[in-house]
């Protein structure tokens, strides 16, 4: 049997216990608000944007991980022999 590895991004908004459970990889999005970015989840959680948006009255935009952020975490995996299932 093929070894599997789970991925997703952080539109997902999996739960910390439910990426854990399953041993799932998240790689963050980029979250721009205020003339700063942030790697979403990582950078900054849901409490600290609320907050930024607040303070400032900016309303963030999200951009799709980097082609490298994909390949580092994908080529990993790869070389180790596990099929990916990513969902984003």
């Amino acid at each position: 049997m093929n070894k599997i590895k789970l991925i997703t991004d952080s539109s997902a908004d999996l739960s910390n216990d439910l990426v854990k459970k399953y041993n799932i990889d998240v790689i963050p999005l980029i979250v721009n608000i205020g003339g700063e970015s942030y790697l979403d989840g990582v950078e900054l959680t849901a409490n600290r944007l609320f907050e930024i948006i607040e303070i400032t009255g900016n309303m963030p935009q999200s951009a799709s991980p980097s082609p490298v952020a994909f390949h580092e975490v994908f080529s990993q995996y790869i070389d180790e022999g596990y099929d990916i299932i990513y969902t984003g």
